[in-house]
């Protein structure tokens, strides 16, 4: 009655201490009972009466070490949590408050160390190991956040922000099913959270799940009209889908709440470029340059619009600033490259490649194009090198064994150059097997539609037997089957196509 009822309690409380005012206990549970009540200057008298009573009342002092840190005296606290952990060095409790307080101070190792020690003591304490998970993702250590958030929601399937950090470290650490998993139990556990879609909305993105993302991502807004960070993915989102003109929108909507935001600049900037609104691109670009020159990304992305309105000097110039700026930006000194190779400067279009190439040393396009300039200035022995880093980088692509091959003839290696011209025919033919099969798919779903479920079937068959890797023949070959009552056959037809392509999942039975 007394838990529930704080105001009762501390009526009987006083009463027992007019009784017996030398009881320890009491005032401690005054204090608890005062501090329910909001009266948190009473309540630490109360818990102080008690540790006057009895110096090694342990729970007592970790009362008032909580009481302390919600007045923001954060160094009394943890002395009095400290305390409490010398009365009784076994009290979970007070190593988890202590954690938790040094965690506020910006000591990171030492608060693991006392949710750790709280986690030994009492191996079923959620909180400890959620606050020990956060305080993980706060410092940026997100795969080692995965394993104490995952214990955290095991032991309390609920508890939203457990699922909410789990979900958010998954996606950091590029477990991205797993992470989508998560963050959907989240938001069905607290619906009215919009961080929770907001986090969602981008895992869906990195899964290129756009239609989705999309969803996600406008009811965070929904919920929250001034989500700066949700409007900006929500554009990035519309981005990834080319729907430009719906990214645009966005971002303005963004800079109406924040007018100088870089980040909402910069974004606007690439949906007017993917718009091909190159003159409002080179304006945004230049508006977030004069409040800040020193931005690396915004000078690329500056020159990348001046370059589409054919001002190739201005273009130069910005690029060329991006990179002394931020040297390791590989799209600057590549798009350099293309920029000076286009007026004719293929020596300084060179040295902008190698640039590149050693800014990211698995650029492949990068080694082609490099490759590419060498071989118009006649250096076929340093081409041909450069096109054979491009092939080990990415083997699949006919245009890099073709040009290869013209090189290596260029040279006299007619062996050599006949291998690649063969390799080159080869994989065009996958690429035209693929497109092929994307065909027959594409046709196989409207024959669904249209209820020819066997037409359907033998289009998706035809599909895979064209291109056995095109994951979407496989999936649709799935829904056929099912539909027909085959359900043996549609489940190995969804286990390929996930095997394929893991966002591909079957969807729930009806």
């Amino acid at each position: 009655m007394q838990r529930n009822n704080p105001a009762q309690a501390v009526g009987s409380l006083q009463a027992a201490i007019k009784l017996q005012p030398e009881f320890a206990e009491a005032h401690n549970a005054l204090g608890t009972a005062l501090g329910q009540l909001g009266q948190s200057d009473e309540a630490m008298q109360a818990f102080r009466r008690a540790i006057l009573l009895r110096p090694d009342f342990a729970e007592a002092r970790a009362n008032l070490g909580l009481a302390l840190q919600q007045k923001g005296l954060l160094a009394e606290a943890i002395n009095e949590f400290r305390a409490a952990l010398d009365a009784r060095p076994t009290f979970a409790e007070a190593h988890n408050a202590l954690g938790f307080a040094l965690g506020q101070t910006g000591n990171i190792e030492a608060a693991i160390a006392e949710f750790e020690a709280a986690i030994k003591l009492k191996p079923d304490f959620h909180e400890a190991f959620f606050r020990l998970g956060v305080t993980r993702w706060f410092n940026n250590q997100f795969a080692e956040a995965i394993a104490p958030l995952r214990q955290a929601a095991k032991l309390n399937p609920k508890h939203f922000e457990s699922r909410y950090y789990l979900g958010v470290c998954l996606q950091k650490t590029g477990a991205i099913p797993e992470a989508i998993d998560e963050l959907r139990q989240a938001v069905k556990l607290a619906p009215k959270v919009a961080d929770g879609f907001n986090a969602l909305g981008l895992a869906l993105y990195v899964d290129e799940d756009t239609d989705n993302a999309i969803a996600a991502l406008r009811e965070a807004i929904r919920l929250k009209p001034d989500f700066i960070e949700a409007r900006n993915q929500l554009g990035l989102t519309f981005i990834q889908k080319r729907d430009a003109a719906a990214a645009v929108a966005e971002f303005e909507a963004a800079l109406k709440l924040d007018p100088n935001n870089s980040v909402t600049l910069n974004n606007l900037g690439l949906a007017l470029i993917q718009k091909a609104d190159y003159a409002a691109a080179v304006d945004v670009y230049r508006r977030l340059l004069a409040a800040n020159a020193n931005e690396a990304e915004a000078w690329y992305n500056l020159g990348v619009a001046l370059k589409y309105k054919d001002d190739f000097a201005g273009a130069i110039d910005a690029l060329r600033r991006s990179i002394a700026l931020q040297p390791s930006l590989h799209e600057s000194h590549y798009t350099l490259g293309i920029t000076l190779m286009q007026q004719g400067k293929l020596d300084e279009a060179i040295a902008a490649f190698r640039g590149a190439v050693a800014a990211k040393p698995d650029f492949s396009q990068a080694f082609y194009t490099l490759g590419t300039a060498l071989q118009q200035t006649g250096e076929l022995d340093a081409a041909i090198v450069a096109f054979r880093t491009a092939i080990q980088l990415a083997p699949l692509n006919p245009e890099t064994h073709n040009t290869l091959g013209n090189a290596l003839r260029q040279k006299g290696d007619l062996p050599a150059a006949r291998a690649e011209f063969a390799e080159a025919a080869r994989l065009n033919q996958l690429k035209s097997n693929h497109q092929a099969a994307t065909f027959d798919t594409n046709t196989g779903i409207q024959k669904m539609k249209q209820g020819n479920l066997a037409a359907a079937i033998n289009l998706f068959e035809s599909a895979i037997k064209k291109d056995e890797s095109y994951a979407p023949a496989h999936y649709q070959l799935g829904l056929a089957l099912r539909k027909k009552g085959d359900r043996k056959g549609a489940a190995a037809a969804f286990e390929r196509a996930q095997q394929l392509d893991r966002r591909l999942r079957p969807p729930p039975t009806k």
